[in-house]
């Protein structure tokens, strides 16, 4: 059994190593000049007036205070939102940038409609 644990811890270094190793297929720090665009996972009523979003940030960079575009909706129209906060994993932060995901919560400047999985978007600055 010995011998056993030591191939596996090998094998295990060498996984790794063979990891650290691999080039990142998307390069985000690429897509961070362009435009943001956020691909909503899910979406949930904050309680108030403002939704919660959550997905990933293909593109740019979103930051809070931010005026964006949500849509498209079942009529293809987009939304007048404002970014209200960010959280990562809990903790609220300032931005989140291409490549993290994390949830948004946005206050509709009029009323929204969120499609959930069906790609709906937050996009850049309309102002």
């Amino acid at each position: 059994m010995r011998g056993t644990n030591q191939w596996i811890c090998l094998r295990c270094e060498e996984l790794s190593s063979f990891i650290s190793n691999l080039s990142p297929i998307q390069k985000w720090d690429q897509a961070l000049h362009h435009t943001a665009l956020f691909c909503i996972h899910d979406s949930y009523d904050d309680g108030l007036e403002g939704k919660i979003l959550t997905g990933l940030v293909k593109s740019g960079t979103i930051l809070q205070r931010d005026h964006l575009l949500l849509g498209p909706g079942q009529s293809g129209d987009f939304h007048r939102v404002v970014v209200k906060c960010i959280h990562i994993n809990y903790e609220e932060l300032e931005a989140l940038r291409a490549g993290h995901t994390g949830a948004i919560s946005v206050v509709p400047l009029n009323s929204v409609e969120v499609r959930k999985k069906f790609y709906s978007i937050l996009c850049q600055n309309y102002m």
